[in-house]
């Protein structure tokens, strides 16, 4: 008898009910968050259309464009030519000039961080107790 071969009666059985349950239950998750993506942004574009009309919105026109960036691109070639007038300016300023104007980005930074904090939390003030998932 070859004992390598193993029978039916003593194969390890496959719960085959208990992940097909969590396959079907995993893509009802995914297919409810998806719907609910879609019709928030469904949403959000409604509301952003209601926006622009009422607000007399209008993208900018091609002159505009071309003048903003005429004078990007002057100024892109002036910098090698006033690196010094620049230095200067940048000197000049001081240093509480400068550590305000970092005092205020800083204080932006935090907000941002902040605001996705209490986003990705889901609350304002902590965390959500979870003691009845353990």
């Amino acid at each position: 008898m070859n004992r390598g071969v193993r029978f039916n009666s003593s194969a390890p059985k496959i719960n085959v009910a208990g992940i097909q349950g969590k396959i079907n239950s995993a893509v009802a998750k995914a297919t409810h968050t998806l719907n609910s993506a879609i019709y928030w942004s469904k949403v959000v574009g409604q509301l952003a259309k209601k926006v622009y009309i009422k607000e007399g919105l209008a993208p900018p026109a091609i002159a505009d464009f071309q003048a903003v960036y005429k004078k990007l691109y002057a100024q892109a070639l002036a910098i090698p030519a006033n690196r010094v007038q620049i230095y200067k300016t940048i000197l000049d300023a001081g240093a509480g000039s400068v550590a305000k104007k970092g005092a205020v980005v800083g204080v932006q930074i935090f907000g941002l961080f902040a605001l996705g904090e209490a986003i990705g939390r889901g609350h304002l003030m902590g965390y959500s107790d979870h003691a009845h998932h353990a």
